[in-house]
């Protein structure tokens, strides 16, 4: 609250869940994936999570694990997970903050046209991600490791 009341300082949002999703998008560099992603999905057999990626459960519409299958997860459940979330973000920073963002970073960085297009009608007006995209409506966010501050010498 204190924050979000300064002049200088901006808030915006990065989602509700920040939940995962497997799908069979595979990132353009491949990173070792987070012990924490993979337990997300500790009940699909290894069998079955051969081959695909964990990515963001917002920008990819991927698979759903049931009766011991993975199912390609709807479009229709894909933006409706969207706008539950979205919604649920919004109402997090409308109870707590009493304020509606209008700035949005992608979870994880990651993106599609059908998140932007939920994120639009929600009222979002600027996105973020890391890399420089090709889309010249996402702008890039600086990382925090990147900063002067965070290279200065510790003192004792």
């Amino acid at each position: 609250r204190f924050l979000a009341e300064q002049p200088n300082v901006r808030l915006g949002a990065h989602s509700h869940f920040h939940d995962l999703v497997l799908t069979d998008v595979h990132p353009r560099k491949p990173k070792p994936v987070s012990p924490w992603k993979s337990a997300r999905f500790k009940d699909v057999p290894e069998p079955l999570r051969r081959g695909l990626s964990i990515r963001s459960r917002l920008a990819f519409r991927g698979f759903e694990f049931r009766q011991g299958r993975l199912v390609p997860r709807s479009q229709r459940d894909w933006l409706d997970d969207i706008r539950r979330d979205t919604e649920l973000c919004l109402g997090w920073f409308e109870t707590h903050l009493g304020r509606t963002p209008n700035a949005y970073c992608f979870p994880f960085n990651e993106y599609s046209p059908p998140l932007i297009e939920v994120l639009r009608s929600c009222g979002f007006q600027e996105f973020y991600a890391s890399r420089s995209p090709k889309d010249p409506g996402i702008i890039g966010r600086m990382d925090i490791d990147s900063l002067p501050a965070a290279r200065a010498p510790r003192t004792k």
